[in-house]
């Protein structure tokens, strides 16, 4: 019931693709009321050629406490890497989601993670983007309860003639909410990095706060 909750297939062109035809699949259930000291890591080794689309999907349970490492490696100049993450945080659950990208040169990827939070829950979303030539990451949180709290942090180091674009959206379909946005890049050589964030506070979501900063 949670696949494709965070991330449906009407999400866009490259989201449908990994529904209708991801090959890699990893589910991660943190049961009721489970804190883990120690955090868990789940490595996505791209194959050198071919198209390849991992999913991985997240469901922390009712106050429980979970950190996961999503390692992103491997790739080659042949490599078109596709993947979505999924991460569902329960009432009064924390979960930290790291999402690490170290493709090889030549790597052409797009990243997708989305994480939905309900009613106080807490959610933090790192993200790191340093390999691959061309990237695409589309970051983000739903604050689907009252009290739900999430937070995005990222960096991206790019150089040479790569290109990486990333894309945050906090979206507040609950009041009493509250989000923040830090993203920072650094490029050298010939390199681009692009930025673009959305917050949004639905109509019917009062006392909720958003903040947003990018450098």
């Amino acid at each position: 019931d949670d696949f494709g909750r965070a991330v449906p297939a009407e999400h866009g062109y490259f989201e449908a693709l990994n529904a209708a035809a991801f090959q890699a699949g990893i589910v991660v259930r943190i049961p009721r009321g489970l804190d883990l000291a120690a955090p868990m890591r789940v490595m996505v080794q791209a194959p050198a050629a071919g198209d390849f689309l991992p999913r991985l999907l997240v469901v922390a349970e009712a106050s429980s406490r979970a950190t996961v490492v999503e390692d992103h490696l491997g790739g080659g100049a042949d490599a078109v890497v596709i993947g979505v993450t999924e991460v569902m945080v329960g009432a009064n659950a924390e979960v930290r989601h790291v999402l690490v990208q170290r493709w090889l040169d030549g790597t052409v990827g797009h990243l997708t993670q989305r994480g939905v939070v309900e009613r106080d829950g807490r959610f933090l979303g790192a993200s790191a983007g340093f390999g691959g030539d061309m990237v695409k990451a589309d970051l983000g949180g739903i604050l689907s309860g009252p009290g739900a709290r999430s937070e995005l942090v990222g960096v991206t180091l790019p150089d040479r003639r790569q290109h990486m674009d990333h894309h945050t959206v906090h979206r507040h379909t609950s009041g009493q909410t509250w989000s923040n946005i830090d993203f920072k890049a650094a490029v050298a050589g010939r390199a681009r990095s692009v930025y673009t964030g959305l917050l949004r506070i639905e109509a019917d979501a009062p006392a909720s706060e958003a903040f947003q900063e990018n450098r």
